[in-house]
């Protein structure tokens, strides 16, 4: 019996429906991969194999023709999303697929008319930014008006039932 040099701890767990695509693309077997996500399909594999993974929102890239896991199940709709090793690679891929020239929408209406734009991400002359949302500050609030109350409260609620 031959032993599988690939079977490394960084790629030996590569999670997801995409998983075998995630580990090859760590291997440099491929440069890109397009992927469906329901439930972690691209964010998995490219968090476990170190790749860059864009899980779009749910009707920016053509789905036309791909078809559920589930016959009959149009509740829960797939993404379509790419995955590789270079950021370049899916600025590439993004510009590809969602290009004037392309116009995906003519031919899925479930596709947004919205060409990709390049200076969305980094506008000249800014940086880009992200908002992290802390939840052990005690004071974050439900947005529901059902639920009012605040971590501290629930703290309160637990340690009185005890």
């Amino acid at each position: 019996m031959g032993r599988n040099q690939w079977c490394l701890p960084q790629w030996n767990e590569s999670w997801g429906s995409s998983g075998g695509e995630g580990a090859l693309l760590a291997m440099r077997g491929s440069p890109l991969a397009s992927e469906q996500d329901i439930g972690g399909s691209i964010r998995i594999p490219s968090a476990f194999n170190y790749l860059y993974g864009l899980k779009p929102t749910f009707g920016r890239f053509p789905t036309y023709g791909a078809k559920s896991g589930i016959t009959g199940q149009d509740f829960i709709y797939s993404n379509n999303g790419p995955m590789s090793r270079s950021l370049e690679a899916l600025k590439l891929y993004c510009e590809a697929v969602l290009s004037t020239e392309v116009s995906p929408w003519t031919l899925d209406p479930k596709c947004v008319p919205i060409p990709w734009r390049r200076e969305v991400i980094a506008p000249k002359g800014r940086k880009l930014r992200f908002g992290i949302i802390s939840d052990n500050d005690g004071e974050i609030k439900c947005a529901s008006s059902h639920c009012s109350w605040t971590c501290n409260d629930k703290e309160s609620a637990r340690s009185s039932r005890a």
